[in-house]
């Protein structure tokens, strides 16, 4: 089977170096296309007409075909034949054959255009390569980003051995990366126990209580400072789990600063892009509440409109979806209207102080002075007054 840029689909008969059949139904270039594992009779291909359409080479026709939305850069089949997928622009989805083309899921984790599409040896994983020069790992069964590579340029292809220990990726810079999973060394756990002075409490206590004398040199013994979660995160450059470690219960209940402040450092790096996407509906509605508690704080504003600005350009296109999250993007917006109201009428106060404050300036000055006379001297007559 070949797929080509005149928008046509042809099969081959490959002894004979003949055509066998031609497909005309794609309106634009066919950029990819696979075989039914399943039925080798049935071919899945996908074009830049928006369209992937099933073809059957016994009926030499066009059996389904369903509508991506955009581009399609890749398709990819299930081996029980009954689901197929799609990738095109910034999004994957997932699609049930059986069901007439049924959409099952959405996939939009990237930024940038889906070039490429692979199933993991035991066809558990899915594996998606991107412009934005990630390669993202799914759970099949929940279709959840579960693991994350990034590479040095955009991605054109992405392949994975039988073994799932090396993986092979494709750059648009003429770059060739090959990854080797390492191998997990087992370590064996013994149990010591400890014999002699080292075993008794009198040992650990030892100089404890001794108290110094006068001309004794003192070294001072600091112990090492213990790290936060979202600090450790930081520092090994894990910022999905150092956003998640500053999104805890007892973080942004009680010290709200510690994650707007790393919020600001994601910001700083300008990967917050990257710490926000891949995100489940829990997750999101935790995020969006976490804004409308603190969104009024003067000092929280800033950092948290940009926030909330980024999250919407990346879920908007699914967060209707959940009406959990479009609950909490409801309260928030109530919430944004009550602050814009306030502000409305500290103006108003602010316009009334200016006009009092205008008054009193344009009136002239009254000079008091201090002395001991009487302002109203009396009047004498005849020696009365």
């Amino acid at each position: 089977m070949s797929c080509s840029d005149d928008q046509t689909v042809r099969c081959w008969d490959i002894p004979s170096e003949t055509e066998v059949v031609k497909f005309e139904d794609h309106s634009d270039y066919v950029r990819s296309g696979c075989i039914n594992p399943a039925s080798k009779d049935v071919i899945v291909t996908g074009s830049y007409d928006h369209t992937v359409k099933l073809f059957d080479l016994r009926t030499k026709a066009s059996i389904l075909s369903v509508d991506h939305g955009q581009p399609v850069e890749s398709v990819l089949m299930f081996p029980g034949g009954g689901v197929f997928i799609s990738a095109g622009g910034n999004y994957v989805k997932v699609w049930d054959a059986l069901a007439g083309g049924r959409l099952l899921a959405t996939l939009g984790e990237h930024h940038k255009t889906i070039t490429c599409l692979c199933f993991s040896g035991k066809y558990d994983r899915l594996f998606t390569g991107s412009l934005d020069r990630h390669v993202k790992v799914h759970d099949v069964t929940t279709y959840k980003t579960v693991a994350g590579i990034t590479c040095s340029s955009p991605i054109l292809s992405v392949g994975i051995s039988a073994d799932d220990k090396t993986l092979a990726v494709g750059m648009a810079d003429g770059l060739l990366s090959i990854k080797h999973r390492k191998q997990e060394e087992k370590k064996e756990k013994t149990e010591t126990t400890r014999t002699g002075p080292g075993s008794s409490y009198q040992y650990y206590v030892k100089g404890r209580m001794y108290q110094p004398k006068q001309n004794d040199l003192l070294v001072d013994h600091r112990r090492k400072e213990k790290m936060a979660k979202y600090d450790v995160h930081l520092r090994k450059f894990e910022h999905s789990k150092a956003l998640d470690a500053s999104l805890q219960t007892n973080v942004r209940t009680i010290t709200p600063n510690v994650t707007i402040a790393v919020l600001q450092e994601l910001i700083r790096r300008d990967v917050i892009n990257m710490a926000l996407s891949g995100r489940d509906e829990r997750w999101l509605r935790i995020m969006v509440t976490f804004i409308r508690k603190n969104i009024s704080n003067t000092s929280f504003n800033a950092t948290l409109v940009d926030v909330a600005n980024v999250l919407l350009d990346i879920y908007s296109p699914v967060v209707a979806e959940s009406p959990a999250v479009t609950n909490a993007l409801r309260l928030l917006r109530n919430t944004l209207k009550q602050e814009l109201e306030f502000q409305d009428n500290l103006h108003e106060v602010s316009g009334m102080l200016d006009s009092i404050l205008a008054a009193s300036q344009s009136r002239p000055s009254v000079t008091v002075t201090s002395s001991n006379e009487p302002l109203i001297k009396p009047l004498t007559v005849n020696g009365i007054s």
